[in-house]
């Protein structure tokens, strides 16, 4: 009895997700022949009928919706899309490009499978399945651009017993890998003003997060290294002289990039950076923050 009910409770959800196509004329455009919308109705038609559970109908009256393919060619490219309808009203709608009309088939019954589901396209890709246009974009890699920088600006140490901040200098290298990131490779030199002995030195590769794709735009990044610190000698109530250290490190940079379209741009920032080692004498983790005006060419 079981196994009859699991029967019939099968058989009525298959029929209830059973639905009938009529696939209408193709809309043709550019330079697309007419036996080629006739090819691409055809392949649309036996897509549907290959899908299990679904079939098409002679006309629209009679059917649960009504796909409409429409083909546009231009020069090498193809364009392929698909609607679906249901009383006069779209319910769903893809399209594909491809480089070579050979591809048609493939895409007639990508676009269908896409449609009649309403999934994505990327969603009906398999191994069998791929157009000449897909297998050349997976081919293809974006030319990071690449870009030396140069940055000046005030800092302030932390834990190296300076007097009044000093002068910082970075210089590096900035890989654009697309719109929104960028990889940096920096060395930056710190060193107090006057007597001020302490010194902070670090070499850091990094990730900078653009927040829009617009030409002037605020960033976020971070970055790991490794650094050295001399603490100053001079104001300490105890002597630090040898009070230095040596490791790992981590910034933290927020900034804002102006102009970033043109070969020649420029950004203010703003850095924290922290060795992850103490200071031998005073067993403190320095730190150093700054700020940089910095020169992108």
């Amino acid at each position: 009895m079981k196994s009859i009910l699991i029967l019939i409770l099968s058989l009525f959800t298959s029929a209830s997700m059973a639905s009938s196509f009529y696939v209408s004329n193709v809309k043709a455009s550019g330079t697309a022949a007419p036996s080629e919308a006739s090819a691409v109705k055809s392949l649309v038609s036996q897509s549907v009928n290959n899908m299990d559970g679904h079939n098409t109908t002679s006309s629209a009256s009679s059917s649960d919706y009504v796909l409409t393919p429409e083909l546009v060619k231009l020069g090498d490219k193809v364009i392929l899309s698909l609607t679906k309808s249901k009383n006069g009203s779209i319910v769903f709608s893809k399209k594909m490009k491809t480089t070579s009309f050979n591809d048609i088939d493939l895409i007639s019954e990508r676009l269908v499978t896409a449609v009649i589901n309403e999934k994505s396209i990327e969603g009906t890709q398999s191994v069998s399945n791929i157009t000449n246009e897909e297998k050349e974009n997976s081919n293809v890699r974006i030319k990071a651009t690449k870009q030396w920088f140069v940055g000046i600006g005030p800092g302030v140490s932390s834990n190296l017993e300076g007097e009044s901040g000093g002068f910082d200098f970075n210089i590096g290298m900035l890989w654009g890998l697309d719109d929104n990131f960028s990889l940096s490779l920096a060395w930056e030199i710190f060193s107090g003003r006057g007597e001020d002995e302490s010194r902070f030195t670090n070499l850091a590769m990094g990730g900078i997060y653009y927040l829009t794709q617009k030409k002037n735009t605020p960033f976020v990044g971070a970055s790991i290294g490794y650094g050295s610190a001399q603490a100053n000698d001079d104001k300490a109530f105890f002597s630090t002289e040898n009070d230095d250290a040596s490791g790992w490190s981590l910034s933290a940079t927020a900034g804002y990039h102006m102009y970033r379209t043109s070969t020649v741009n420029f950004a203010v920032l703003g850095r924290y950076t922290q060795i992850l080692d103490k200071l031998e004498v005073s067993d403190k983790l320095p730190g150093l923050f700054t700020i940089n005006l910095a020169l992108y060419y």
